[in-house]
């Protein structure tokens, strides 16, 4: 009777040991897929992406928004005014490609999906951004379905913001 209980005592100890070295193995394989795919853009908090973003301009007329607030954790307000307080709409953005083009422009791919806050219905779009060199100057275009192929001032998308100090 002992002996198996020896036996039954072995046999808990191997399939801990056993259970142990497969959740060792598990977490060290899935571990690189989680990580990946958290997004492969260095998300860098003093990006020039990041910061607030005005438009006197659309403050006068209303037509866009004429403040976005952009951080580093992916969120974004956008604003009617540049002096209001309560954000009009919410953003998620992902950076998907980023790239310096030959003229030191800093160009950015975000997908982005945005609802009027706090809890309007939601609208993904395809953004390309260019800020110029010195971080003062952002150029967007936006698609609904696509990444528009060049930033280009014909059509209703273009805006053009700048960083508030």
């Amino acid at each position: 009777m002992r002996d198996i209980f020896q036996n039954v005592s072995v046999a808990r100890k191997n399939k801990l040991y056993l259970s142990t070295i497969l959740l060792i193995i598990g977490f060290w394989c899935i571990f690189p897929i989680l990580s990946a795919n958290d997004s492969s853009i260095t998300k860098e908090s003093d990006d020039l992406l990041f910061g607030t973003w005005v438009s006197e301009e659309y403050d006068r007329t209303g037509f866009y928004n004429a403040k976005w607030v952009i951080n580093s954790d992916g969120t974004e307000f956008d604003y009617h005014k540049i002096a209001d307080t309560k954000p009009a709409e919410e953003v998620r953005n992902e950076i998907e490609q980023k790239w310096i083009d030959s003229g030191g422009w800093y160009l950015y791919k975000i997908r982005s999906v945005f609802w009027a806050f706090p809890n309007g219905a939601k609208t993904t779009v395809f953004l390309l951004i260019k800020i110029d060199p010195t971080g003062t100057k952002m150029e967007s275009v936006v698609g609904s379905r696509a990444y528009p192929e060049e930033i280009s001032t014909i059509g209703s998308f273009y805006r053009i913001m700048n960083k508030k100090p």
